[in-house]
């Protein structure tokens, strides 16, 4: 488990064994549904609607009940994801004991030209990200999105501090617009829900990048 402090955000990862549930059959059934329809994003529907940017991918959020699309049977991960999600409570700081429940929210599966736009969770307290099939020779990290105002200035402000302050490292992160973590496939990442966050442009990569999103509440 390693923590660090995004934009001064704890982030927590820790690593899912591939062994303790049916992960082939997962992707399997997410890549059929992505090869059914390339742009399912009813997420994004209002978006549209309004004319306002949206995203390019394969998502379920808002569309599970849809009976085009096999629906992914999440059953064995469920112990899984509770261990992860407990551990990583226990990495911050509350005043007493808590309780949580969480959700997955959804699946994402983007590659070629598919990108997903900046955004918050709303209505939970954390959020976090099971990067199910990812390589990090072809597929981009989660790129997260510094909201404190400085950032945008801070570089052209301190240019000599800009210029030997190490932001390879996520601690030196608060000096950067936006800042993506180190990911391997397998990683169980865990943030703030607040902390705003998308998926880059994929360029053409012939690989699908798939994660599964989970949603947080503390009791």
């Amino acid at each position: 488990m390693l923590k660090q402090f995004l934009f001064g955000f704890p982030i927590i990862k820790q690593t899912i064994n591939k062994n303790l549930y049916d992960k082939t059959k997962i992707v399997d059934d997410i890549l059929f549904n992505y090869n059914k329809e390339e742009n399912r994003n009813q997420w994004d529907s209002e978006q549209i609607q309004h004319g306002r940017p949206s995203s390019n991918l394969h998502h379920s959020y808002g569309d599970t009940e849809n009976n085009n699309f096999k629906k992914i049977d999440y059953s064995k991960l469920i112990p899984i994801y509770n261990d992860m999600v407990s551990n990583a409570l226990n990495q911050i700081f509350f005043k007493e004991k808590v309780k949580f429940n969480y959700s997955i929210a959804n699946y994402t599966c983007v590659k070629k030209t598919n990108y997903m736009r900046e955004h918050v969770h709303l209505d939970c307290d954390f959020t976090a990200i099971h990067y199910l099939k990812f390589n990090n020779n072809q597929h981009f990290p989660t790129n997260f999105i510094n909201t404190q105002k400085h950032s945008t200035f801070a570089s052209k402000l301190l240019p000599t501090l800009n210029k030997v302050l190490d932001t390879s490292t996520t601690e030196n992160s608060w000096m950067c617009d936006n800042y993506s973590i180190n990911t391997d496939e397998d990683d169980f990442v865990m943030t703030p829900a607040i902390v705003e966050h998308s998926i880059p442009y994929h360029n053409n990569c012939d690989e699908h990048r798939i994660t599964i999103a989970l949603n947080i509440k503390i009791e």
